[in-house]
């Protein structure tokens, strides 16, 4: 369970589970899962990554636990809106957005929200999960897995990495 002011979002953990959900009561369009990571106070770090689920925001935070810095995750948790108080508020001290959304038309669709709300911001970059993965999740679970296989032949090069994919070119303005 993810816990929000005044919201609860459920999300089944069993293998094979795809069970997810809101709490009784709850509101999806009232308020956002966040964390920082680093010393700073929440939306105050130099870089926001907005996901899509909680589960995305905490995969993420996981792939990216060796780079150095204070970074704060948000989730919209689904509600396929964009958190303009949020955007507008790491815009104004000057911190980088990277708008981390799924590889699906919902995804695309939040992207093109961002891209419309925002028109020539500098400070918003779209980040993608690799190839083959749908969302943060899938992309921490396949590292995991590779993780797990024996190492490649010196000759074998076909493997997937875990890059992040950067699409910085639709951004509008650049």
């Amino acid at each position: 369970m993810f816990r929000y002011y005044d919201k609860a979002s459920l999300r089944g953990t069993l293998p094979g589970s795809d069970f997810k959900g809101l709490a009784p009561g709850s509101r999806r369009d009232e308020g956002y899962f966040s964390f920082t990571m680093g010393t700073r106070a929440a939306y105050q770090a130099p870089q926001v990554y907005i996901t899509e689920s909680p589960i995305d925001a905490l995969s993420l935070a996981a792939l990216l636990s060796t780079q150095r810095g204070e970074l704060t995750f948000l989730s919209t948790d689904g509600a396929g809106a964009v958190p303009r108080q949020q955007i507008d508020e790491a815009l104004s001290r000057g911190a980088l957005v990277h708008c981390a959304f799924d590889n699906d038309p919902g995804g695309a669709k939040l992207w093109a929200q961002v891209t419309e709300a925002y028109p020539g911001a500098a400070a918003l970059v779209r980040e993608r999960p690799p190839r083959g993965a749908k969302d943060w999740n899938d992309a921490l679970r396949d590292q995991r897995q590779d993780a797990d296989r024996p190492a490649p032949h010196e000759q074998d090069h076909g493997s997937r990495g875990t890059t992040r994919g950067r699409d910085d070119t639709s951004s509008r303005g650049r």
